[in-house]
């Protein structure tokens, strides 16, 4: 009995505050779209792949292969985020950025285990972005024998201009959904209140 009092009260409620419901439900999605065209502006991304070759050792004229590969690769790529290469892409760009600045944007990853490496450059700027993946894997190129002993380097593929990936930060959608399930519940809270005070002012009458 008192199971279906309430339920009747609530669909009264709802019947007679709809209007109410609906308009803050309205503005909690209306507010959740324009916080999230506040956020931060996108990154872009964009890559450059490389393919590189350590250098065999050869003894009585038999090849050796280095049983160290992967050594020699960690060292390849954690020397792309130093100095050595990344303080001559500053310059070359005119880049208005620290190595440490610089290097948070980069991040190097080796492709299935092989011989490929994929340089990959953030950025707010979709063309610098571009700009410094490619710089990087030149100056690379310039350098890698100073360091490792490399048979080939080469680039396979270089960063294409207007070919960036777009990294959005804010989540519209989901954003909007919760600002309408915010303003549902602040609507119904609302129309409870309302309907809370006009019925005691109609028992005080």
């Amino acid at each position: 009995m008192e199971e279906s009092f309430f339920l009747e009260e609530i669909i009264k409620t709802v019947k007679k505050y709809f209007w109410v419901i609906l308009l803050i439900t309205i503005l909690g999605g209306i507010a959740g779209r324009v916080l999230s065209s506040n956020g931060p502006a996108p990154t872009y991304e964009a890559s450059s792949l490389i393919i590189l070759e350590q250098k065999n050792n050869e003894t009585n004229g038999v090849i050796n292969q280095s049983p160290d590969s992967g050594r020699f690769f960690n060292t390849a790529q954690t020397l792309f985020n130093t100095p050595v290469i990344l303080e001559p892409v500053i310059k070359e760009l005119n880049l208005e950025k620290s190595v440490k600045e610089l290097s948070a944007q980069v991040s190097v990853s080796n492709e299935n285990s092989s011989q490929l490496l994929r340089v990959t450059v953030s950025d707010s700027n979709a063309q610098q972005a571009t700009d410094i993946a490619n710089s990087i894997v030149n100056v690379y190129q310039q350098e890698i024998n100073n360091y490792l002993d490399v048979e080939t380097v080469k680039t396979l593929e270089k960063a294409q201009s207007g070919q960036e990936t777009q990294i959005l930060h804010n989540r519209s959608n989901a954003n909007m959904a919760m600002g309408v399930i915010i303003g549902f519940i602040l609507g119904s809270l609302l129309a409870y209140i309302l309907r809370f005070f006009s019925t005691r002012k109609k028992v005080s009458n």
